[in-house]
């Protein structure tokens, strides 16, 4: 497909999520990517989301905003960028119910609540329709299984659009680990988190275990499996996981001003072995995730904590007299070589950027997208693992185990729409 192809997208939930990436597609708008069309289940929010977005588009046009995305190492003429946000301001529309939206669609864009991520994905799908869902694939493991298998029979694709495995940063740090220059690499740490106060005034659902399937690790949590799976390699094989302490640090919380008892978790302390099948040496990822901002520091995609140890030498992040951010790869016994990582242009949505086109190349080239439903399913299974060890005292557990353990529950329950709900009861039992 060329350069010139125009996708068509649609967003199903519009609610915080959606707000950022409206403002990623806006900027895309010259690669193709045409925002055109908005469903939620409360109609106000939909409304809402498409006056803010036509309010963006029109800041384009009037060139109170600009784009940093540059086509053949060339930046489109200003005219031309114009033309195409009035003709996209044009086509916006919202759409009273999910399935009308998807017939009018080439891609669809899901940022509901975590309970939902399957159901649109697998509608989207079923109806040849190409679906990128937020972070996490769904709820749990057993209920993600279904968008494998509407994958399977569709012409369409589907990507998870964890941010994490886009963070240029982060994608540096991965080419100096595959770069061999620090020997085989036997760990891998770091940190992911926010402040405790961005997520007390979040969406309710976020504390809300059957609607978002967990607490901080179906957030953050998730980001941090994302970035240890990249970092360890997609293809290395996933020997164990093990909690070292998966926690509700802070039982009362004020979650939108109202002091409440919460019943997920908030802090993620996880280890995962992984076999590198090239390589044949094993990797550890240990990593702290969650919304305990004292125990997680900044929590910010381009300076957060990391360290990757190697045979040879390590790689960590650093800072220099004068603030700026680099890498610093150091070989032991031969000093460092220092990457600059250039600041981040828009933060978060950025890196929601770098996801999004990531698909549309994907789409054009007709390739499967980087992070794709074996992916998606692998990454589900490691944060339910991670939480079944929790519930056995920290013990070491194979995903085979976790999975077992999920066909044991399933065989309890009388009707398969029951099953989630009652994997995640019995995950949850620490926290209650």
């Amino acid at each position: 497909m060329s350069e010139e192809t125009v996708f068509k997208i649609g967003s199903i939930g519009c609610g915080s999520v959606q707000a950022h990436h409206m403002q990623a597609h806006a900027r895309l708008n010259i690669l193709g990517d045409r925002l055109v069309a908005f469903y939620d289940t409360d109609p106000k929010k939909a409304e809402m989301a498409k006056r803010t977005y036509a309010k963006t588009l029109q800041d384009f046009i009037d060139g109170k905003i600009s784009s940093p995305v540059w086509v053949w190492g060339y930046k489109p003429p200003e005219e031309e960028t114009v033309e195409r946000y009035k003709e996209n301001l044009s086509e916006l529309k919202v759409y009273k119910d999910a399935e009308e939206l998807l017939e009018n669609v080439d891609i669809v864009d899901v940022t509901t609540p975590h309970r939902y991520h399957v159901n649109y994905a697998v509608m989207a799908l079923e109806r040849n329709v190409n679906v990128m869902t937020e972070k996490p694939m769904g709820r749990t493991w057993w209920e993600a299984r279904r968008i494998a298998e509407a994958a399977s029979k569709s012409k369409a694709k589907y990507q998870l659009s964890d941010d994490n495995a886009y963070i240029p940063r982060f994608q540096m740090v991965k080419k100096a680990m595959d770069s061999g220059y620090v020997g085989d690499i036997s760990l891998v740490e770091f940190y992911r988190g926010s402040s405790s106060l961005a997520h007390e005034n979040s969406s309710a659902f976020f504390w809300d275990p059957i609607e978002a399937g967990g607490g901080a690790m179906m957030d953050y949590g998730c980001h941090a499996v994302t970035l240890a799976m990249f970092l360890a390699g997609f293809k290395s094989k996933v020997l164990s996981v093990k909690s070292t302490g998966i926690r509700r640090v802070f039982r009362n919380r004020p979650l939108r001003g109202l002091m409440q008892e919460i019943r997920v978790d908030d802090d993620v302390h996880v280890k995962v072995l992984f076999e590198d099948p090239e390589r044949k040496n094993c990797i550890v990822t240990s990593f702290q995730a969650g919304w305990v901002d004292s125990l997680n520091g900044t929590g910010r995609d381009y300076d957060c904590y990391f360290r990757v140890i190697g045979s040879e030498g390590e790689i960590t992040g650093a800072e220099d007299d004068e603030g700026k951010q680099f890498i610093k790869v150091e070989k032991f016994g031969y000093g460092y070589k220092r990457l600059d990582v250039p600041p981040p242009i828009t933060g978060v949505i950025e890196e929601i950027m770098n996801a999004i086109i990531s698909f549309l190349r994907a789409l054009k080239d007709g390739k499967e997208p980087f992070t794709n439903v074996d992916y998606g399913l692998k990454n589900m299974a490691i944060m339910g693992a991670a939480y079944l060890s929790e519930l056995r005292g920290r013990v070491s557990v194979t995903l085979e185990e976790f999975q077992e353990f999920c066909k044991d529950v399933a065989s309890k329950c009388k009707r398969e729409e029951e099953v989630p709900v009652a994997i995640i009861k019995e995950l949850m039992k620490p926290y209650q």
